[in-house]
């Protein structure tokens, strides 16, 4: 999964033939427990009427993960499901003031009138605070890709889903 994907999302249609009850019953029967902190695999179900898978490694918690969040509709032919898989919400606001603080900090370091010797650890400082999440990214999600589908082998083989469309957000005509 490249950095693109991880913010924007990867955008699935699927549908099922199953009614939407049938179809959240499969769904939590088949992902493990977000409590447990002994399952491998993606964990996870649907939740107040949203879809929420992840991939969980024993012990080990990764902030980072992308996730797969999307809604169920009922249809008159069964079940369809529109979702996304990328970086969550509460880590996109994150990064959105992560970005803004260090934003503000260098327009105070450029317009502050600092000598040579005090601009040159806040030359060094920033740039390597704005590369973090790339590399945490990189680092912590180089299997994303193997994640994805898993989840959705998971929707396949367990609620008789199929993939309708998978895209790229944003690459729409």
């Amino acid at each position: 999964m490249n950095l693109r994907e991880y913010i924007f999302g990867r955008r699935v249609r699927m549908g099922s033939p199953h009614p939407k009850q049938r179809v959240i019953d499969a769904i939590n029967s088949g992902a493990g427990s977000i409590f447990s902190p002994f399952h491998r695999g993606v964990t996870g179900g649907v939740y107040f009427g949203q879809v929420r898978l992840g991939w969980s490694t024993p012990l080990v918690e990764n902030g980072f993960r992308p996730t797969f969040v999307g809604s169920l509709v009922e249809q008159p032919y069964g079940t369809l499901l529109i979702g996304s898989f990328g970086m969550g919400l509460w880590l996109r606001i994150f990064f959105s003031l992560w970005y803004f603080i260090l934003l503000v900090m260098a327009l105070v370091a450029i317009a502050g009138s600092f000598s040579p010797a005090d601009s040159l650890p806040i030359a060094i400082i920033i740039p390597l605070f704005a590369l973090f999440p790339i590399g945490a990214h990189f680092l912590f999600n180089w299997n994303a890709d193997t994640h994805y589908a898993a989840i959705i082998d998971l929707l396949k083989r367990d609620a008789d889903f199929e993939v309708m469309d998978d895209t790229l957000l944003g690459d729409r005509p």
